[in-house]
């Protein structure tokens, strides 16, 4: 069974104190205001965990897959909405950049992305064609040295409020194929874009927005990777997407077993014989399924961080945890740190 090296158990416990602390009192505050606690970014960032999963020397804190799912497996266990805001900030956004933007851009975006100095999020999905990429009709028309963008995108999480927003358009061909599809990264306060917030039934912490693009012109500077083949070339980040969501679920599923749990063994009913009094026993059984469900996960990350090998230069640093190696305790900072303690 996969096991979690010293330094990784490490972060795990101080994920989960940080949630307990930082979250869990406001949780439902936020939830009910539909608005992302914002000053989580920085709070994050300066415990150098935006970082994880990048490479030092653009600012990140080593580490990889695995203590991705840590973070978002702990946040989650608090909120899912807020774990969600991060993942997409942290993986989608700030993955895509690393890897396949080019050295100025990433060098001028990075950093700040990975401080929490800014927030990110990633656009592709549209009204008329949801999540089918390939259906994706956001024109970016070549205008000297800018793009001009027209469209809408729809169901894009930290829309309403990101500082840079990788936006998937097209700039070739017509839709129905991935063929001339590039990813820009626009900034939020762009004249000629209108974020429009949208309601939800869940994950309420989590904010979705509707983008509107009318004539926003956007630096040629600003492309992340290649023209006509910047979504193909983000792929591989996207991928990620399914091992991030099985730790979502398992922090999420644990919170609902322990809130049961309490619930169980604190409720008195009918003098001890009720129906909640029975199911007691069982509650020990609790955590095998999200052990199970962990270990799989693992073992996803792991084929993950084996099969996948990342560019150099911008690329995140591996895990040297799935190999049998322990990381440097400086590796992952935060763990010392007084609030989490």
């Amino acid at each position: 069974m996969f096991t979690l090296t010293e330094t990784q158990a490490e972060l795990q416990a101080a994920v989960e104190r940080f949630a307990a602390a930082e979250i869990a009192p406001r949780v439902r505050d936020w939830d009910a205001a539909e608005e992302f606690p914002r000053h989580l970014f920085p709070l994050l960032g300066e415990l150098g965990w935006l970082g994880i999963g990048f490479d030092e020397g653009i600012g990140g804190s080593g580490g990889g897959p695995v203590e991705r799912c840590i973070l978002v497996e702990g946040l989650a266990r608090a909120s899912a909405g807020v774990a969600l805001g991060i993942y997409v900030h942290m993986v989608l956004a700030a993955g895509a950049l690393a890897a396949i933007a080019g050295p100025d851009l990433a060098g001028r975006l990075l950093p700040a992305l990975l401080s929490g100095e800014m927030c990110g999020a990633w656009a592709y999905a549209e009204p008329d064609s949801g999540a089918d990429v390939t259906r994706v009709n956001l024109r970016a028309k070549r205008d000297g040295d800018s793009y001009v963008l027209e469209g809408t995108k729809l169901y894009i999480t930290n829309g309403t409020f990101a500082d840079v927003i990788l936006v998937v358009a097209r700039t070739a061909g017509e839709p129905g194929t991935l063929k001339g599809l590039s990813v820009l990264a626009v900034d939020g306060d762009s004249p000629g874009l209108t974020r429009l917030p949208m309601k939800k039934l869940g994950m309420r912490a989590s904010e979705l927005g509707e983008l509107v693009f009318s004539g926003c012109t956007v630096p040629t500077d600003r492309l992340v990777g290649e023209e006509h083949a910047g979504f193909r070339q983000c792929l591989p980040v996207l991928s990620q997407g399914r091992i991030f969501g099985g730790a979502l679920a398992l922090g999420l599923g644990r919170a609902a077993v322990d809130e049961a749990t309490r619930h169980v063994l604190s409720r008195e009913q009918f003098g001890g014989r009720g129906p909640v009094s029975r199911v007691r026993g069982s509650c020990g059984d609790g955590p095998r399924p999200f052990l199970r469900h962990r270990s799989v996960n693992s073992q996803a990350r792991g084929l993950r961080d084996r099969h996948f090998p990342r560019r150099t230069g911008h690329a995140p640093a591996r895990s040297g945890g799935l190999h049998g190696r322990r990381h440097r305790r400086s590796s992952l900072p935060g763990l010392q740190d007084p609030r989490i303690q």
